[in-house]
């Protein structure tokens, strides 16, 4: 790999994988079961995007990722001994190394969500919330409106506990409850 990159987990139609996406190279990115699967398809992705882009004379960005020479792709990590049991009992419920599952762990850690990811999905969440806080109002004010035309002081003490439930509902009839 010649470029920095970032990995993370992702969901589409109902299946979870792992995208590994270039920083440098637009629209570069692999994906995989695993992370590493991610990355791997990544490095040959990367390796087509840099082909295809001097075939074209397209510019090609600086080389940014830093010699591997300075990286094993190892280290040590101490952990409690209750911690590791966990960990160990994870991997193989999921059916992986204990190395997979801390590698991937650690991957999902690191390169979570990007900025604009998280903007995107907290955008999502408002506009679900001003819909649900719409429908909730409308079926509010459809209690009391249902509740005013009521007859029965019993049953038009639904009107009052929508109103008191929902405390910014316009008072219907003047309030004659």
């Amino acid at each position: 790999m010649k470029y920095n990159f970032r990995v993370y987990q992702t969901e589409a139609n109902g299946v979870r994988f792992w995208v590994a996406e270039s920083s440098e190279l637009e629209h570069c990115v692999g994906q995989g079961n695993t992370s590493a699967e991610a990355v791997k398809e990544l490095e040959q992705n990367e390796l087509t995007w840099l082909e295809v882009a001097q075939q074209f004379g397209d510019e090609i960005p600086q080389e940014s990722i830093k010699s591997s020479a300075q990286f094993s792709g190892k280290f040590t990590v101490r952990l409690s001994r209750t911690l590791h049991r966990k960990l160990s009992e994870r991997a193989e419920e999921e059916g992986v190394s204990l190395n997979a599952l801390a590698t991937e762990a650690l991957s999902g850690y690191v390169n979570g969500p990007s900025k604009v990811q998280r903007e995107e999905a907290n955008e999502f969440l408002r506009n679900l919330s001003d819909i649900f806080r719409n429908a909730s109002m409308a079926m509010g004010t459809a209690s009391i409106i249902m509740a005013n035309a009521l007859p029965s002081p019993p049953l038009r003490s639904i009107g009052l506990y929508a109103r008191t439930y929902h405390p910014n509902y316009p008072i219907i009839n003047g309030g004659n409850n």
